[in-house]
């Protein structure tokens, strides 16, 4: 065969092979986004030989991006490493400190009786906190606008706006709002005073924003939270995960162990079902995004992955909320890792008002659990639904007959058993046969009694206490 075909027939099967590779990988292995950008870091001497030299600095960007990013991959988490510096590693850039301010406001200081008005892309302008009355926002933005406007028009026709301000007879309102936008770096440059655009692109439709204050909010999750959290911190410290990330739960859903997301996310944890696939249990009767401890666990896997593709916390944990491959798409095509930049210079229709708040929520929760006194054990339940035993049924039950037959009251079993989906809840289908039932501890005997089970064979014993609710010990996985 001539050298020519033997050279071409080698390269198709070249391509063949790393087309084949590309698709099972990303399907079933490690994300294409990152293995291109590993393919160009290993390959970038060769590829550099045949680019031009104006796409030498594009190369060039790509290879660091390309040893961020195989770093970031190559890099494991040991639970030492990842305790010893979580005040570093759960950093917050300046550039992101006035958006978590903002969220502090609305976590720590304000009930939902209260409204927040500012500045969509500024966060540190805050114009009002106004009573919630019916209308009151409306005339409130109204009036903000139209001040907003005049201080476009004074800061363009008059070379001392402060001066022209003082004298006009609303001119204490209008100075108040004019000192909002002194002295931001990004519009004012070096001087104190603002460019005049400022005031009119503020008022434009969309740029003032409102938040409703979630203190009372906060506080009641944080108590139905209480006997939750110290489980759940210990199970982050043992996967090598910052404790304080298990604060998500209240950005995520509140503490609502019936959320449902428009995307279909269930649970305190809010996890899509892809994503829990590999984690829970899943059937018609038994959803463990429900149970808060077994939620947490999978929410762990999740974010200890999301490290390990990209390398620190604030992209991690923003990658819950958006996609791992998202982020590493937008890391690789800003070149950078700062939230802020990527925020500043990707553009998907993914990244909207929830992903770029996402991590200074989180933030904002952890400073205000702080400035709040909160504590778990402040937390004064009725009955704790991790004190429990383990009963396995002998048979099926409906939810209205096992309460009856047990004496307890439907609302008390679904708290002791949360993995159970809304079917059973609803009597639409029984409990199954063999399922772990979680009853009162203390109150085993009295069960078996009432289900007619033996009290001393030891093969009708429960399981330990660590086994899975609504699992089999055969169909258990590490």
């Amino acid at each position: 065969m001539d050298k020519k075909l033997k050279l071409a027939y080698l390269t198709l099967v070249l391509f063949l092979c790393a087309g084949w590779d590309t698709c099972w990988l990303g399907r079933h292995g490690p994300d294409p986004e990152v293995a291109g950008l590993a393919a160009v870091h290993q390959t970038g001497t060769a590829l550099s030989s045949r680019l031009a030299p104006a796409d030498e600095p594009a190369l060039l960007a790509e290879k660091q991006t390309a040893v961020k990013m195989q770093n970031a991959r190559d890099k494991r988490l040991s639970p030492t490493a990842a305790s010893a510096n979580i005040g570093d590693e759960l950093f917050v850039s300046p550039a992101l400190s006035d958006r978590v301010k903002l969220w502090e406001m609305v976590y720590a200081d304000y009930d939902r009786c209260r409204l927040i008005l500012y500045h969509r892309d500024r966060p540190g302008i805050v114009y009002a906190v106004i009573k919630d009355f019916p209308g009151l926002k409306d005339r409130e933005i109204a009036r903000l606008r139209a001040r907003l406007y005049a201080l476009e028009r004074i800061a363009a026709r008059y070379p001392d706006p402060v001066a022209e301000i003082k004298r006009r007879p609303d001119g204490e309102e209008l100075l108040a709002l004019y000192r909002k936008f002194e002295g931001v770096s990004e519009i004012c440059g070096d001087s104190l005073a603002p460019d005049p655009r400022v005031f009119g692109e503020a008022a434009r439709s969309g740029k003032i924003r409102v938040l409703r204050g979630r203190k009372g909010e906060f506080v009641q999750a944080y108590q139905k939270a209480g006997p939750y959290l110290p489980g759940m911190e210990q199970m982050f410290r043992s996967r090598g995960l910052p404790p304080e990330l298990t604060r998500m739960v209240f950005v995520e859903s509140m503490f609502d162990r019936d959320a449902v997301s428009s995307a279909g996310a269930v649970g305190v944890w809010q996890v899509l079902e892809d994503s829990a696939r590999p984690y829970l249990v899943i059937t018609r009767t038994v959803d463990e995004r429900r149970d808060p401890m077994a939620a947490t666990r999978a929410a762990a896997q999740i974010l200890r992955f999301n490290y390990q593709r990209l390398g620190t916390w604030p992209l991690a944990v923003t990658a819950y909320n958006a996609g791992a491959n998202r982020m590493i798409r937008a890391v690789r095509r800003t070149g950078s890792s700062s939230l802020h930049e990527i925020f500043e210079n990707y553009e998907h229709r993914a990244f909207g008002f929830a992903v770029e708040n996402f991590y200074a929520q989180v933030i904002a929760v952890i400073r205000a659990e702080k400035k709040l006194g909160l504590a778990p054990e402040q937390a004064r339940p009725t009955f704790n639904p991790l004190d429990y035993d383990l009963i396995r049924l002998p048979s099926p039950f409906y939810l209205s007959s096992l309460s009856a037959r047990l004496g307890m009251e439907p609302q008390m079993l679904i708290a002791f058993n949360p993995a159970w989906t809304r079917a059973i809840e609803r009597n639409q289908l029984p409990v199954p046969a063999g399922y772990l039932l979680r009853v009162p501890r203390g109150s085993d005997l009295l069960v078996r009694a009432a289900l007619g089970l033996p009290t001393t064979d030891d093969d009708q014993r429960p399981e330990p206490k660590s086994a899975r609710a609504g699992e089999r010990p055969s169909d258990r996985r590490d």
